[in-house]
């Protein structure tokens, strides 16, 4: 309708409540691969003809700080997210004759209805924080934005960490068991999704609240 697409932020996500290693099944392994970079290779597949054509567009992979080791928890989280850093350092070089920037965020705690699992508490998460808070969306937003805007045309294949300084170090590692008791995983909170690849989307049925960064 609008004769191209200038602007791609891949930001669908799904979060794993809280599960180490050893207590993940492949099928919630699947799934969080499948949302979070399989996700990202579906849109990014469908908008780059247009963007080639125009010769010229942004692409901001939404990823995480768990990616960059800054949590402990979540291992198929963090490795989806992980993907998504790879994908935008390979596809920046591969594109960059086209002059598409590809980016990507390395968020740190946020503030959305996702990070809110029962038994987290906003107080002890903060502590030890150098900014004394979690980020806010508006936080990422201000970053995604300067991504994808002209300012930033000679930068790509970054990772950008709008994260307070939250490395996932000192007092706030130290409280993270006690933030997710046993059992808030998926049986508290369940999303199913599923891919269609003929279509290149990503449907979900939210029965919980894994939905944001």
């Amino acid at each position: 309708a609008f004769g191209g697409v200038d602007i791609l932020v891949n930001n669908a996500a799904g979060f794993g409540g809280g599960k180490t290693f050893d207590r993940m099944t492949y099928e919630e392994w699947d799934r969080l691969i499948r949302i979070n970079l399989t996700g990202a290779y579906m849109f990014t597949n469908e908008v780059l003809p247009y963007m080639v054509k125009k010769q010229h567009g942004k692409i901001c992979m939404v990823s995480s700080g768990a990616a960059l080791g800054y949590d402990f928890s979540d291992p198929h989280y963090a490795a989806s997210k992980a993907g998504m850093i790879g994908l935008a350092k390979e596809l920046s070089q591969e594109l960059a004759k086209h002059r598409i920037n590809v980016n990507a965020l390395g968020t740190g705690l946020t503030d959305t209805r996702m990070a809110h699992l029962p038994g987290r508490s906003w107080e002890d998460e903060t502590k030890g924080l150098p900014w004394h808070r979690v980020g806010t969306p508006e936080d990422q937003a201000a970053a995604i934005v300067f991504l994808v805007s002209e300012a930033a045309e000679y930068i790509t294949g970054q990772v950008l960490c709008p994260n307070g300084m939250d490395v996932g170090l000192g007092s706030r590692a130290a409280v993270r068991p006690a933030a997710f008791p046993a059992g808030c995983g998926y049986g508290a909170r369940e999303v199913k999704a599923s891919a269609v690849p003929e279509e290149g989307l990503i449907l979900g049925k939210e029965t919980g609240a894994f939905y944001g960064i």
